[in-house]
């Protein structure tokens, strides 16, 4: 059974995955939210989930409120509309990945290998595959009719980029894995709590 402190634990690592991802992409156009609380009242579903996401992604409750308070409302509701409620699970938005993923494996196969980054959140209480790279070092020999007046340039670049995502992993917990393998996982953590 879900306890108090499970319940605003994981809203904490949501919050703390979001504000990552937030900082991550900070030179997109951002959703503005007003930077002050307002009243809510927590005796509905739809003001519940609402109070909830205003936590996670923008780090505001309303007047008043505390994780306290949406936890007892929770639970309170949970009992009148009989939810099931025995954990719940924080996610980690892998669309992109997931689609990059795919393109991927339509281009070398599922059993191309590659190095998965992961990156720690909430005080390492949590972790999510956030990027991944190419795990074996292009050859000439892998380019099909390498020519070497033509194709010099083209294996130059792709060695320069394998090069480069090898040096982004320093620092993070790595895993080599297939794509296929790498799908599976990104799926897993891209379901929604």
């Amino acid at each position: 059974m879900l306890t108090k402190e499970q319940f605003i634990d994981n809203l904490k690592k949501a919050r703390a995955v979001r504000e990552e991802i937030s900082q991550r992409y900070k030179d997109e156009v951002q959703e503005c939210y007003p930077a002050y609380q307002v009243p809510c009242e927590l005796d509905n579903s739809d003001n519940l989930f609402e109070v909830m996401t205003d936590y996670i992604c923008y780090g505001i409750l309303p007047t008043n409120k505390t994780l306290e308070d949406i936890w007892d409302a929770f639970q309170t509701l949970a009992k009148k509309e009989k939810w099931s409620v025995d954990d719940i699970k924080v996610s980690y938005d892998s669309d992109e990945l997931i689609k990059e993923c795919l393109a991927d494996i339509d281009l070398f196969g599922d059993d191309f290998m590659v190095f998965a980054k992961y990156q720690s959140f909430y005080n390492d209480s949590c972790e999510f595959i956030v990027d991944y790279v190419d795990a074996d070092r292009p050859t000439r020999e892998k380019i099909i009719e390498f020519d070497a007046l033509e194709d010099e340039e083209d294996y130059q670049a792709m060695l320069k980029e394998y090069e480069e995502g090898i040096e982004s992993l320093k620092g993070y917990r790595t895993e080599k894995m297939t794509l296929k393998e790498l799908l599976e996982k990104l799926e897993k953590q891209n379901t929604i709590f």
